[in-house]
């Protein structure tokens, strides 16, 4: 696992951030932004209806033509548009320190290049770790010049110690109110159990905010090792096991991995819930647009 900001956001993969953001500057604000408007009243340029000047209103906001007309002092109100809150949930249980690069690695810059895409678009961009308790939330952080700040706090963020379920931490960061918005939850979707990850997306699911799904795994634990005798640990708690692989162990294997992918992928289908599944592998800007192509 990399915590050094100079070799876990190189020039290559600050690069590969600004093409993204180069994509999403058509997306985001050539259909999005322009959908994003608020239900109340505010000042901008798109008018939306006149009321009665009331005492203590704010009388720049008084249509003079209006009164030269009507003879009566009337408000101009305007629809206001919103910035989106893009709040990026990044699982830092063990199970992520698998592959190379690391899960957590590959994670932590998908995560990145998203914050860079919000940023660069003028919304605002926060840092939730999951199955963490050493570290807090990085708050809503709106402008470029922000990102250095963000790439900062993900280099310097740890894996989690002490196991902690996906549901416990998704549970105690919704208590603290945030605003509604887009949620976008990275990680291996292990968990602490089979359903903790789907029980944690229920729970933003019903916080009424938007959820879309990356799930990264690497090819070595997704392929049952050769023949023979082990001593698997369980990485989330340290339990030890001896375990004889031979064809029908593989085989069980095999079926339980698709059995796991397949209640998620169920799930996700069930609530309209985007999910790309990538590897360690991926190419970064190809995962960048394939999220920016979720809407």
């Amino acid at each position: 696992m990399t915590s050094d900001p100079s070799i876990l956001f190189d020039a290559e993969t600050l690069e590969r951030f600004e093409a993204a953001r180069l994509l999403a500057r058509k997306q985001v604000r050539g259909s999005l932004r322009a959908e994003r408007r608020s239900v109340q009243r505010g000042a901008s340029v798109e008018f939306a209806e006149y009321r009665p000047f009331v005492s203590g209103d704010d009388w720049r906001y008084i249509d003079w033509h209006a009164y030269a007309r009507w003879r009566q002092l009337v408000l101009k109100l305007f629809v206001e548009e919103e910035d989106l809150h893009v709040h990026l949930l990044l699982d830092c249980s063990q199970s992520m320190n698998w592959g190379t690069p690391s899960k957590f690695d590959q994670a932590r810059k998908v995560l990145a290049g998203l914050a860079y895409v919000t940023l660069a678009n003028l919304d605002r961009a926060s840092i939730v770790p999951l199955g963490q308790m050493a570290i807090r939330p990085l708050p809503a952080a709106r402008g470029r010049e922000r990102f250095t700040q963000l790439l900062r706090y993900l280099a310097a963020c740890p894996l989690s110690e002490t196991p902690r379920s996906l549901e416990d931490s998704v549970r105690a960061w919704l208590a603290t109110r945030p605003r509604r918005g887009t949620v976008i939850m990275i990680g291996d979707f292990f968990g602490t159990d089979r359903q903790d990850a789907l029980r944690a997306l229920d729970r933003v699911r019903h916080a009424r905010h938007e959820i879309g799904c990356i799930q990264i795994t690497d090819p070595a634990e997704t392929t049952p090792p050769q023949p023979g005798e082990y001593e698997f640990e369980d990485i989330e708690t340290g339990l030890v096991r001896r375990v004889i692989v031979d064809a029908k162990s593989s085989a069980t294997f095999l079926q339980s991995r698709q059995n796991f992918q397949a209640t998620l992928l169920a799930h996700n289908r069930r609530y309209q819930i985007p999910l790309l599944e990538t590897s360690t592998q991926a190419d970064l800007r190809a995962i960048l647009t394939s999220v920016l192509d979720w809407r």
